[in-house]
């Protein structure tokens, strides 16, 4: 069991195909680097978008998409491609996580190299591969607010409706992915 991020416009690309450790850690890189350069509301969607694809609460293998499927806003996409491209260049650097994960140098090439994967895909997505017109955004199920986690500055998720609340390790509400996984 994995995850898959794709990109069904272009599907010559390449799948990313991630067992569920490198899942965790590729969205933890992600989320830390998104939300640390997010500056408009248009980039915080994105950020926290990302920051919620928490196999913690989704479940093992639960996290993949399409590239196309994120919360794009037609009249915003080019800066906002622009950003998720800055974003995952610095996650590449490896700066924001490099300590907090701790990982050993083949670990490190393994989040490097799906980095450098996901990069291509949003590289190769295009306004005409979005299912909207100008002025319209994609629905995203998520908040409209953009809470920080206090100890990593990660945009902050809300956890999905189960029908048990009590069987949760930690008290119900918005959670970090970072918290949830280190």
């Amino acid at each position: 069991m994995g995850n898959r991020i794709t990109n069904h416009s272009h599907a010559n690309v390449g799948d990313l195909k991630m067992n569920n450790v490198l899942s965790d850690y590729f969205f933890v890189a992600l989320a830390l680097s998104c939300s640390a350069l997010a500056t408009t509301s248009a980039q915080e969607v994105i950020a926290q978008w990302l920051a919620a694809r928490d196999q913690d609460f989704f479940g093992l293998g639960g996290v993949g998409f399409d590239v196309g499927d994120l919360p794009w806003d037609a009249l915003n996409f080019p800066s906002q491609r622009d950003f998720l491209l800055a974003a995952t260049t610095d996650a590449m650097t490896g700066e924001r996580w490099h300590d907090l994960l701790d990982l050993d140098a083949r670990w490190q090439q393994f989040v490097l190299d799906a980095l450098g994967q996901f990069r291509q895909l949003v590289e190769h997505l295009t306004q005409r591969d979005l299912p909207m017109q100008p002025g319209q955004t994609q629905s995203t199920g998520e908040v409209a607010r953009f809470e920080r986690c206090p100890l990593h500055s990660v945009f902050l998720h809300a956890a999905p409706r189960i029908p048990d609340a009590s069987t949760l390790p930690r008290p119900w509400g918005y959670r970090c992915i970072v918290c949830n996984f280190v």
